[in-house]
């Protein structure tokens, strides 16, 4: 019963490291990361976790979320409804490239 339960453990292993490239960790994913290679303006990270939105507006869709220290594509910014984030007071919103959309996060809580 032991020889039998190391193989299985062997052979779910196996599966999970396949050379198809999808592993337990590209399965459980939580959202789409966006690819700053191919970006063509500014790269800044998120300065804490935060969630992207459909429009500029707290009250809009989040649609996915950068986690702190992740990259992100600019594409410009705008303004749109105040919001208090990552300490401070604004409405300034910078659209960014994800999942090839163009969506917004709160300008204060990205830094280079």
């Amino acid at each position: 019963m032991r020889i039998r339960n190391t193989v299985a453990v062997a052979v779910l292993a196996l599966a999970a490291t396949s050379t198809a490239g999808v592993g337990l960790a590209a399965a459980e994913a939580p959202h789409p990361a966006p690819a700053p290679a191919a970006c063509s303006g500014p790269t800044p990270k998120a300065a804490e976790a935060i969630k992207v939105r459909a429009k500029p507006t707290t009250h809009s869709t989040a649609v996915g979320r950068l986690d702190k220290g992740e990259r992100t594509c600019v594409l410009g910014s705008t303004t749109g409804e105040k919001y208090h984030a990552c300490g401070l007071t604004q409405n300034y919103w910078t659209e960014i490239k994800y999942a090839g959309h163009k969506r917004y996060v709160p300008n204060a809580c990205l830094e280079e």
